[in-house]
Formats: C-alpha cells, structure tokens, sequence
C-alpha cells in the first residue's frame, strides 16, 4: 500500500513487491469506495496518478499479487 495524501503522479518500483503480475486498486480514504485500475507486469517502474488533483485527496495505492487472489479493498473479512 502506498499513501498518496496528494493529486500528483509517482513512480513506483515494482520489482520490489511479490508476484509475477500485481493487481492495482486505488481506496478512497474519504469514502471507502475502490477504483481497480488494471493487472501489470511486475517489472521496472510504474507512473501512477490518483484519481483527483489538488490538496488534501488522501488516496491509498493498493498493490496485491494477482497469484494471491486477494478481495477488492476494503471488503469485509468473514
């Protein structure tokens, strides 16, 4: 997971997370929601940008091994 308390894109290393291919998701802080944004290779760097622009957005940059087969963020555990 990557906090991003602001609108502007970063690079992420994705050779240091596990797993071939990562599942992206973007968890609105403010109201749970999640935005799945693709699966990617695991290799190189990767330019991500939250949703919104500006100031004070507070997004979570959720990053899971596909292999894992992990819910959506923020589902509830049974």
């Amino acid at each position: 997971m990557i906090y991003a308390p602001v609108g502007r894109s970063f690079k992420v290393r994705m050779q240091k997370l596990n797993g071939e291919h990562v599942r992206a998701s973007w968890y609105n802080l403010r109201d749970g929601l999640v935005q799945t944004i693709g699966d990617f290779s695991n290799i190189g760097e990767r330019t991500f940008t939250p949703p919104n622009p500006g100031e004070l957005v507070d997004w979570v940059l959720v990053l899971d091994d596909v292999s894992r087969n992990y819910p959506p963020p923020g589902t509830p555990l049974k």
